[in-house]
This record gives structure tokens, C-alpha cells and sequence, in this order.
């Protein structure tokens, strides 16, 4: 027997992992809501799919359009449609290869029409979803590949309306982790920090090699890292601020916060 549920959360995998997969190859703007905004309206149209008596192919061609019409951000209708053709060809790659195996397509508004092995039915759901996080996280690591061997990095740091640029390292070392925002934390320098400390700043004890000690921590309104011609902008983050001065740089950058 075939639960809805399955059909659900099989095309919901599946077409979040070929969404998140598609974005990646073309290097369009990323967002995580979006992609799985998108990945449950497929799943919801799959649903649905065998309800629909007539016009099956338009049903096909709308479940195809909704699904990833949101998926990025689009600046022409050129590459929506270079985004949709490269979406179908995966789809027919690696749905095909599921529908052989499991009985279902992520792109026609898919549904199970045949009962499997329950251990075929695992193993393809579990193939889609750890494809999924592959992506991302392959994505991750090489954002952080390419900041940790860029030179010359300059960050703007956002203060109480004040814009400071900094140059800035980015230390694929630092973990470190504030923990009452649960934030990833960047250290800035003293000579640079000491204009917007309070009395009333809390503090975070940071470990290094040689000691521990206690910093005060501010609150960046906006940290905006720019490398390779991108931008990367991060909102309310935690900066402490060292007691002592850097030299060739002012901020160490937190690479867990990408």
C-alpha cells in the first residue's frame, strides 16, 4: 500500500535536492526558504497528480513551472528558462532512475504507482535527502575554501550607523560561538573596538593557545564581506574586542559563520 505521506515527502526530497543541485551548477543566488518553499509545492502537486483526469500534460507543465519559478531569484526570463532546462534534464536523469527503481517522478506532479521493497523505498529516500545536504554543504566548504586563501580582504563593519572598513583574515580556526545568541563571533581589534565598548558590555571568555581570558562583546549591525566579486552580508553579529592591537589586519573573521 502507498501512503500519500510517502508520495509527499519522497517528491518533496527529491525535488529539493535536484532544486539545490540545479542552483549550484548555474551559481544563481541561493536561498534556503526558497528552495524548500519551492521542494513543498512540488510535493503538494504530486499529491494532486493522480486526481487529475484531463489535460495531464498541462498539469505536468504547471507542476514543473510552480516548483521552480520561486526557487531563486531570476533576472531575466532567459535564465529562468536556462534554470528550467537544466532542472528537467536532472530531473529525467535522476528522477528517472528513482521512478525506475521506486515508481515515482519529482517533475510530472510525481506518485507512487507501484509497491517496492520497503528496503528500495528507504534507500532512495535516504539517497535524496543525503544529496541534499551534499549540496549545501559542498557549497559551504567551498565559500569558506575561497575566503580562507583570498589576501587582501576587506570587510565594512556597520556600528551605531557607523561604517568602518577594515582589512580583515579570515581564520579557518576560530569556532568560536556566542553563547547567548548562539552566533558565530569575530574578533575585532582593540585600537579599532574601543570607541564602542560600554560599562555595560557582557563578556565572552575566549580560549587561545596560551590563555583564556574574558572579552567584551558589541553588536555589529551589519558585517559585509566582499571576495571574488560577491558579497556576502551578515546582520546583528557578535564581535568581542581584543585587548590587545592587530597587526596587518583588524578583524578575524568566523568562518562558521557561513
Amino acid at each position: 500500500m502507498v501512503y500519500i505521506e510517502e508520495v509527499a515527502l519522497l517528491n518533496f526530497l527529491v525535488d529539493g535536492a535536484i532544486i539545490s543541485l540545479t542552483v549550484r551548477l548555474l551559481k544563481t543566488s541561493r536561498s534556503k526558504l526558497r528552495i524548500i518553499l519551492s521542494a513543498l509545492v512540488g510535493a503538494f502537486l504530486a499529491v494532486l497528480f493522480p486526481f487529475v483526469k484531463e489535460a495531464v500534460i498541462l498539469y505536468k507543465i504547471i507542476t514543473l513551472i510552480l516548483t521552480t519559478v520561486g526557487a531563486t531569484k531570476f533576472n531575466s526570463v532567459k535564465k529562468y528558462l536556462l534554470f528550467l532546462t537544466v532542472f528537467s534534464a536532472l530531473s529525467f536523469t535522476l528522477g528517472g532512475t528513482a521512478s525506475f527503481l521506486f515508481g515515482f517522478s519529482s517533475t510530472a506532479g510525481g506518485v507512487l504507482i507501484r509497491e517496492v521493497d520497503e528496503g528500495v523505498k528507504y534507500a532512495v529516500l535516504a539517497s535524496f535527502a543525503f544529496l541534499w545536504v551534499l549540496v549545501w554543504q559542498t557549497e559551504r566548504f567551498s565559500l569558506r575554501r575561497r575566503i580562507s586563501a583570498s589576501n587582501g580582504d576587506t570587510c565594512e563593519i556597520v556600528i551605531d550607523e557607523n561604517r568602518l572598513k577594515v582589512p580583515c583574515f579570515n581564520d579557518t580556526g576560530n569556532r568560536l560561538i556566542d553563547s547567548c545568541t548562539n552566533k558565530p563571533v569575530a574578533i575585532l581589534s582593540h585600537d579599532v573596538g574601543k570607541d564602542y565598548l560600554r560599562e555595560s558590555a557582557r563578556v565572552l571568555c575566549v580560549r587561545t593557545l596560551n590563555a583564556q581570558k574574558n572579552y567584551p562583546v558589541i553588536i555589529a549591525d551589519k558585517i559585509i564581506y566582499r571576495f571574488d566579486g560577491r558579497e556576502k552580508i551578515f546582520e546583528k553579529m557578535p564581535v568581542v574586542v581584543a585587548d590587545d592591537d592587530f597587526n596587518g589586519f583588524k578583524l578575524i573573521y568566523n568562518a562558521e559563520a557561513l
